[in-house]
This record gives structure tokens, C-alpha cells and sequence, in this order.
């Protein structure tokens, strides 16, 4: 198999990772402050977002 069909194939295949990670806690000072700017990035209306 040469180079580029390698990279080929290793861009097909699923992440052994992005199946297995539920959440990500990430520490912040002002919690309502990170809400506020998660949901914005997200598009999310801070209603939904409790």
C-alpha cells in the first residue's frame, strides 16, 4: 500500500475516541458568564441551555 492510499484509508475510518467521549468538563469562574458565551458559539438559545 503506498503513502497516499494509507492516508486514504486512515481518513475513512472511524475515531477509536469520538465514540467513546460523552462529555468534556472544562473548570470556569463564572459559570453563567461560559453558558452564556457555549450557547452563543453553539447557536443555541440560552432558554435550552439550563
Amino acid at each position: 500500500m503506498n503513502e497516499q492510499q494509507h492516508v486514504k484509508q486512515s481518513n475513512t475510518q472511524a475515531s477509536p475516541i469520538k465514540t467513546q467521549v460523552g462529555s468534556i468538563f472544562v473548570p470556569v469562574k463564572d459559570i453563567e458568564k461560559a453558558r452564556s458565551w457555549y450557547c452563543q458559539v453553539l447557536g443555541l438559545s440560552e432558554d435550552d441551555c439550563r
